[in-house]
């Protein structure tokens, strides 16, 4: 197992690198996006900025509605906008990468930071060395320029701060899916058994009925009123709009999400519901233990999976119920961590489990974003490709997003049942296997003067039986149709000549059953008749002369 995307941190510009920048060059334009300290840590906490970013307090620099970016530097009213009156508000500009396109969203993502510009060593310190968990400043690039502040002009853009947030936005959306998706990562970091099952949840394998990326984006982004959908609904707005719920906060918006989305004529689903309800609330009062035996892999997943979110935090508290007595299932962990994360959202995850993937997270999130203002329920798809590759007895797959490998797991093939019992077959009676035949349910046997023959699995009545097949060697000129019939006519020769369907010549032989070991001299004798009877031996390779050592007559 791998779970890619590491990325190389980026380091303080040298103080050559800072004089090389400061140098005007005609042909490089210089872009920024403006902020202050407060919503700098947030906004780089979130991994991609847009103008939906789901955050209510932050005050986003937009332009006509769009992402504010801006040349040349800052300007004092510019920067009178950011502080707001409050000298620890001071603004930083966040210096884009010249090669960085916001794309029709206009979306600005971690990775097309390229550094921080301060106004002052003094600021930059007071933002660098401030702890925060869920962002590191000294992960990013940064540099000291007083020339880009204070430049004179009225501003270019207003701030726009959310009020809404119990508005699922697409940048709130976005937040927590990914989120989701990074929480099941990690946990297959140190639960590697728990690949497949996060693997079949991302790659939407799972069948129709079963809950997946694919069913908890549709549910979120326009809520299917079919009642299989209906239960996945309610979970998934409960999760994603949790805002520092706590778990009995949860399990009411849960009722009522139940009771709102459910219909009236499934008595079944109710009672259901309403037993779920009671459970979770009898294990949030610890009236009742939460392990394998309400976290198996049986009945629903889903359901199972909201009771142990609501009582976990992250991968670690997941792996431990993981490996308990009586452990959680790997499908009920898997889809676990997706509403863990659902619930936490991406801008308040730790720093630590998400920093050694912040580039591959903000190209993630920027294309689900982008996907989701196209494709809306269909998002999903868009941006997830999965490949294989087979082996003999499993199956390895690899998952990317966005163009970014993210999984791969393995998966033993299903055994064969008709392999299985010609292969019982071979061992019974001591053949020698040298490999797979050409086509489907195919064997190579070598016979006892070492001939290779291939054993094709046949049926009649329901009843399996071998075709033997041989290929005439390239160098056997095959001798005319009338001689060939002529001498096969009078039958009595085990093995006959054939064509198969691309018009090559062969030997074959039917037979009731593999016969005994003893017998197969027998077929390799006959063999050997019927090639000579139907092809002229191959022309002897002349040897070129020897030079005479003699020496010429005098």
């Amino acid at each position: 197992m791998t779970a890619n995307g590491t990325e190389a941190e980026l380091k303080p510009l040298s103080a050559a690198q800072q004089r090389e920048l400061e140098i005007p060059t005609p042909e490089r334009t210089r872009r920024f996006f403006p902020c202050n300290r407060e919503d700098a840590l947030i906004l780089l906490a979130g991994l991609i900025i847009s103008d939906g970013f789901p955050d209510e307090g932050v005050r986003l620099a937009l332009q006509s509605a769009r992402v504010a970016l801006v040349e040349v530097g800052l300007r004092t009213t510019e920067a009178a906008l950011l502080e707001a009156g409050r000298s620890e508000r001071f603004p930083i500009l966040l210096e884009l990468d010249p090669g960085f396109n916001p794309g029709a969203c206009h979306i600005v993502g971690y990775a097309d930071i390229a550094r921080l510009v301060f106004r002052s060593q003094s600021e930059a310190d007071a933002f660098r060395f401030r702890p925060v968990d869920e962002f590191d400043p000294e992960s990013v690039a940064w540099q000291v320029e007083p020339a880009c502040f204070g430049l004179e002009g009225p501003a270019r853009f207003e701030l726009v701060e959310r009020r809404d947030p119990g508005n699922l936005s697409l940048g709130h959306l976005v937040d927590r899916i990914v989120a989701g998706i990074h929480c099941m990562v990690e946990l297959t970091e140190t639960q590697p058994a728990c690949l497949p099952a996060v693997g079949h949840f991302l790659s939407n394998q799972a069948n129709a009925t079963e809950f997946n990326l694919a069913g908890a984006v549709a549910a979120l982004t326009a809520p299917a009123e079919a009642d299989g959908a209906a239960m996945a609904s309610a979970v998934v707005h409960a999760f994603a709009q949790a805002s520092d719920a706590s778990a009995r906060e949860l399990i009411d918006a849960l009722a009522h999400g139940f009771t709102a989305s459910g219909s009236d004529d499934d008595r079944r689903g109710r009672e259901v519901e309403e037993k779920w309800v009671r459970i979770a609330r009898d294990v949030t009062a610890n009236r009742a233990p939460l392990d394998g035996d309400l976290l198996s892999d049986d009945k629903s997943v889903l359901l199972r999976a909201a009771l142990l979110a609501l009582q976990t935090d992250g991968p670690t508290a997941l792996a431990a119920f993981l490996t308990a007595p009586k452990p959680s299932g790997v499908m009920v962990s898997s889809a676990a961590a997706f509403l863990v994360g659902l619930k936490q959202g991406l801008i308040n995850a730790p720093w630590r489990l998400k920093g050694p993937r912040a580039q591959q997270l903000s190209f993630i999130a920027r294309a689900l974003l982008e996907s989701l203002a196209q494709n809306g329920g269909q998002a999903a798809a868009q941006v997830i490709s999965v490949s294989s590759a087979d082996s003999d007895h499993s199956t390895r797959f690899s998952l990317s997003m966005a163009g970014r490998p993210l999984i791969e797991w393995e998966e033993e093939k299903a055994p064969d049942p008709v392999e299985m019992a010609w292969r019982t077959d071979f061992v019974r009676l001591g053949y020698q296997v040298v490999g797979k035949g050409e086509v489907a349910h195919s064997w190579l046997i070598a016979l006892p003067d070492d001939q290779r023959i291939e054993v094709v699995h046949c049926n009649a009545g329901g009843a399996r039986f071998p075709m033997l097949r041989f290929r005439l060697a390239a160098d056997r000129k095959p001798r005319k149709v009338k001689e060939v019939d002529t001498n096969f006519e009078r039958g009595g020769r085990l093995w006959y000549p054939r064509v198969d369907a691309s018009g090559q010549r062969l030997l074959c032989c039917d037979l009731p059953a593999l016969p005994d070991i003893a017998q197969l001299g027998l077929l390799a004798h006959a063999l050997s008749e019927a090639v000579e009877l139907c092809s002229l031996p191959p022309k002897p390779v002349a040897r070129p002369r020897k030079k005479s050592t003699k020496p010429p007559a005098a």
